[in-house]
């Protein structure tokens, strides 16, 4: 995408977007620019467009987020010192101009663990962790309307550990989030929705060591999260928890505790037929293994990728 990476300015988390028809939009950022500069490029089908300019910032542009919807629609945003930006993009039209989403005490990074997700009708939700207040915050994205004002959904403690969101076409998704007070790490989910915004978030799993979550969901609204239990280290267990639409989390069972899993990794179809991946080390090394999930089944056993 970018032949002009040097040593002196790594290309920093580059992120994409792909749409039904098979469109990509590529977005990523530079390490060692400052004032940083965001740069994308977009394939509809008939190759690469040209690098173009996204943004200028006043600090590094680092880590930015990048997802879209099946029309084509997508969201890019980022962290630039003691600011948070987003920008829309929407085909035959570009990106819009950024968007300052919020501010807090100056640093190199503002916000980070940026997730987006963007709705079939074009909508958009965002989740950061404020790094002024380790607060998880929120924001939606309405189209016609623009950004609405921010909303929390608690504290994350200590924890700088990964935040998990996922969403489908409809307008639902959910957010996966630890909290640390020292001694315990609560793993938490909160089910959003379009018409509804967030429910009060659910107490998922706890133990006294971090959690790595991943989820995802299908069309009909239906999810699963996957995460790990280190407790007994250096064994470790690979758990999962089904979230059925219109009920409820379903209670937590076992994926797999062979050769420490860690890492993983989920996706879903329309219909909830899903896998999970992780990495695993073994006395001889590392290596990945998977497990498919088939509703009405459950998970079968590994398999050694």
């Amino acid at each position: 995408l970018d032949p002009n990476v040097a040593a002196s300015k790594d290309a920093t988390a580059p992120r994409c977007a792909i749409d039904a028809a098979g469109a990509i939009v590529a977005v990523w950022s530079y390490a060692g620019l400052d004032p940083g500069k965001l740069y994308w490029r977009r394939n509809s089908g008939a190759g690469w467009s040209s690098r173009k300019e996204l943004a200028q910032l006043t600090g590094k542009a680092l880590g930015p987020a990048c997802a879209g919807n099946a029309a084509g629609v997508c969201f890019a945003a980022w962290s630039s010192e003691s600011e948070l930006w987003a920008a829309r993009y929407e085909p035959g039209i570009g990106w819009s101009s950024p968007a300052e989403l919020d501010t807090g005490s100056a640093g190199e990074r503002f916000a980070t663990e940026i997730r987006l997700v963007v709705f079939g009708n074009g909508d958009a939700l965002i989740v950061w962790r404020s790094t002024d207040d380790d607060q998880l915050s929120t924001k939606v994205y309405v189209q016609g309307s623009g950004w609405g004002a921010s909303g929390s959904l608690g504290s994350v403690g200590n924890s700088q550990y990964p935040v998990a969101v996922t969403g489908n076409e409809l307008g639902d998704a959910i957010v996966l989030w630890q909290n640390s007070d020292g001694g315990l790490w609560t793993l938490y989910a909160s089910r959003f929705t379009s018409a509804g915004g967030f429910e009060a978030p659910y107490v998922l799993y706890s133990s006294t060591i971090y959690h790595q979550p991943s989820a995802t969901m299908d069309s009909t609204g239906n999810a699963l999260a996957a995460f790990v239990d280190f407790t007994v280290f250096p064994a470790s267990q690979l758990y999962s928890a089904r979230y059925v639409a219109g009920s409820g989390w379903e209670a937590v069972e076992l994926v797999n505790d062979l050769d420490v899993p860690r890492e993983p990794a989920i996706a879903m179809d329309d219909v909830g037929n899903a896998f999970v991946a992780w990495r695993h080390a073994t006395v001889s090394g590392t290596g990945v293994s998977g497990s498919r999930f088939v509703p009405g089944t459950g998970w079968e056993e590994r398999v050694l990728l």
